[in-house]
């Protein structure tokens, strides 16, 4: 007797699971670290996390759970490292990867608009 298709995949997916490859939370804390890398705020990998489906609680864990050098102070600062501009031009560039204001004038220097 053939199993049906739908209980086949039932079992690939279990099967999936129980090997670890399937895991929202790590994927969710992955993808939130790499975007830290790649020197994105936490609004922006909020909303990219939001757009591939990731529940609002789940988001906020991964990004607690960022290690610690990958601080969005420390991200600011490496992102104005690596781009070198005007303080004007940076603020808006920053605020675009989405770094909250208060966080870039921390950083920057200055008061908010």
């Amino acid at each position: 007797m053939k199993a049906a298709p739908e209980e086949v995949i039932e079992a690939a997916i279990e099967r999936i699971r129980e090997l670890g490859y399937l895991d929202d939370k790590s994927y969710c804390l992955r993808r939130a670290e790499i975007l830290a890398e790649r020197g994105y705020g936490n609004r922006y990998i909020a909303y990219r996390l939001s757009e591939l489906g990731i529940p609002d609680d789940l988001t906020e864990q991964s990004l607690a759970a960022l290690p610690k050098e990958l601080t969005e102070e420390k991200r600011i600062r490496m992102v104005m490292k690596k781009e070198k501009g005007r303080k004007k031009d940076m603020v808006r560039f920053l605020a675009g990867r989405g770094f909250a204001y208060e966080s870039i004038y921390r950083i920057i220097g200055g008061e908010a608009p």
